[in-house]
């Protein structure tokens, strides 16, 4: 039981922390030649705050875009402070090797064929 609920735990933990920082603090300077139109990224803001949202035009001072709830967001280039996209494709990759890690160490570990005798 103990050992369930600590892989379960462990897969959400793991699931809700997979992204790619595509524009650090202090190098908003790329946001041009990193951010792309169409795609999804959570913007850090200097306050705090975060929006999450899909990019549908970067100018020179704004960065316009919609959520799911086809919210509209149009943020200032000088109040991002990071830039985050979500990387699911490596979030699954991750969760399955630690699904076959749990499954398959113990029984090695003890000389067992996997899911016991």
């Amino acid at each position: 039981m103990k050992s369930k609920f600590t892989g379960s735990l462990l897969s959400l933990l793991i699931v809700g922390s997979c992204a790619t920082k595509v524009v650090r603090p202090g190098e908003t300077d790329q946001i041009d030649s990193k951010v792309r139109v169409g795609n999804t990224y959570t913007f850090k803001k200097l306050d705090g705050s975060r929006a999450k949202f899909k990019v549908s035009k970067v100018d020179a001072t704004t960065i316009t875009g919609t959520d799911l709830d086809l919210k509209s967001y149009n943020l200032q280039r000088n109040q991002v402070a990071s830039v985050n996209k979500s990387n699911t494709l490596g979030t699954v990759l991750i969760a399955a090797g630690v699904a076959a890690a749990v499954i398959t160490i113990p029984a090695y570990s003890k000389n067992e064929p996997v899911g016991g005798r």
